[in-house]
């Protein structure tokens, strides 16, 4: 398993991240500060560091990387939403540097770190977007795979949420009590695909059979409610005749 340290000062943000890439299997270390992240790389020796260019410090993130590789040689991918040409000149004369955006998909920056770690010569993985990591609530702790194709629908559960699994038409559907909420899960998904369809239900498009002007008929023999508030979305979505 990938380790990966992401050092950005904004708590929110870099708990989204934590999470967004421990579902997809890679194990993470979350620090905020240029001082905690020194601090860290004296026991750890992470294989990519996730950094935020503007940091709360004595150090930038371009200023932190280059000190952090006077040491160790472990390559850089920026976060950021500035667009000064002389910064971004400034990373790519690092050996070994890269940099996305903000804002991203979560999907992407996956896909991005697998595609930056793959060893050369290697063929290409499957993508992040063919399947995620989730972690059952009664589970042991473990997180499972789940291919994107097979899931139908998820439902909200309070905190968590309710992810049910159909690997084909004849199939019954397989439910996983997930220990995230509705709103993180789907955030992980690729967005083409799945799309919440009321407040309670997010669904994946590809397996819908029919509709009317208050239900989605799934796959599995299951129809989910269409919220009023998410009619309009759920209709430039699909393709009507």
């Amino acid at each position: 398993m990938s380790r990966i340290l992401v050092v950005e000062d904004d708590l929110f943000t870099a708990e989204n991240i934590s999470e967004d890439l421990g579902f997809r299997g890679y194990d993470t270390i979350v620090t905020h500060s240029p001082e905690e992240a020194i601090m860290v790389m004296e026991n750890e020796k992470p294989d990519l560091i996730l950094m935020d260019i503007h940091l709360n410090g004595k150090m930038d993130g371009v200023e932190l990387a280059a000190h952090i590789n006077q040491s160790y040689s472990i390559p850089v991918l920026y976060l950021t939403d500035d667009q000064d040409d002389r910064l971004l000149q400034k990373i790519q004369k690092q050996h070994r540097a890269y940099f996305m955006n903000k804002p991203f998909r979560a999907a992407l920056l996956a896909h991005t770190i697998d595609l930056i770690l793959q060893p050369e010569g290697q063929p290409a993985r499957a993508t992040p977007e063919d399947f995620i990591f989730v972690k059952v609530k009664t589970g042991d702790g473990r997180n499972q795979r789940v291919f994107c194709k097979s899931i139908s629908y998820l439902r909200a559960d309070r905190a968590y949420c309710k992810l049910y699994t159909l690997k084909d038409e004849a199939e019954e559907l397989r439910m996983l009590h997930l220990s995230s909420n509705m709103a993180q899960t789907l955030r992980s998904l690729p967005q083409d695909r799945f799309l919440q369809v009321h407040r309670s239900y997010a669904v994946n498009l590809h397996h819908v059979k029919e509709f009317d002007a208050n239900d989605l008929y799934m796959q599995g023999e299951v129809s989910i409610p269409l919220g009023e508030n998410f009619k309009t979305e759920f209709l430039k979505r699909i393709r009507q005749v």
